[in-house]
């Protein structure tokens, strides 16, 4: 690679993307790198890309759900499909699984945007960092996503109030969502962003950790 840039960025999941977003604020010249393809959804169609890669769903699932396996006790890793979803390994004390996408990790998160439980988590680990610290980033964040807990008038499945376990669940609350919720509920749209990116509004299925077809999840 004969190229020079600024600053290089491997990898395009919610890491890379937001140390990218901090360095490229500074004014900093940056180039992102990532492995995996761009996967096949209705966002990704509007933006005119190509070569779209299929989402592990369906029939898929067998072909493109995964893209290696390894392990510690491995000499190398096994590589089964380049434009597989989800790389697992198995190591010492530590197994780790991971989406090969662009757009990496946001494709396989399951749309909560919580926080701790505790409410001291981030306090006394290291000096620069606490909870009053950490605050304004999960509000950024939740921003950004346009995030907001469900609320009964969503008519979502499965709702805690429902499903509560005779109240072990109550505690939880109700975190954000990072999902994009019907202007009317129960009646999802196509629209078209601020970005002139066209997005399903969330249909309350097939959402999840193989990836959001649709759009419906915020990636």
């Amino acid at each position: 690679m004969k190229n020079k840039v600024e600053v290089l960025i491997i990898g395009s999941g919610f890491g890379g993307a937001t140390a990218a977003k901090r360095i490229a604020a500074a004014g900093r010249d940056v180039m992102m790198l990532e492995r995996g393809p761009w996967r096949d959804t209705v966002p990704n169609r509007s933006l005119g890309l190509k070569n779209l890669v299929p989402l592990p769903q369906g029939k898929k699932a067998y072909t493109h759900g995964i893209r290696s396996l390894g392990s510690h006790r491995m000499k190398r890793r096994v590589t089964l499909n380049k434009k597989g979803f989800i790389e697992a390994y198995s190591g010492d004390g530590i197994n780790v699984i991971c989406s090969s996408s662009v757009g990496g990790g946001s494709h396989v998160y399951a749309g909560f945007l919580e926080r701790p439980l505790f409410p001291d988590y981030w306090d006394n680990h290291h000096p620069a960092i606490s909870q009053a610290g950490m605050e304004p980033y999960y509000q950024e964040i939740i921003e950004a996503f346009a995030a907001r807990p469900l609320t009964p008038e969503d008519h979502e499945p499965n709702r805690t109030e429902d499903n509560n376990y005779q109240g072990l669940l109550t505690c939880l609350g109700h975190p954000a969502i990072g999902m994009l919720l019907p202007a009317i509920p129960g009646k999802p749209a196509k629209i078209t962003d601020k970005n002139g990116i066209e997005r399903w509004e969330c249909d309350m299925e097939n959402n999840s950790f193989l990836g959001s077809p649709s759009g419906a999840k915020t990636t």
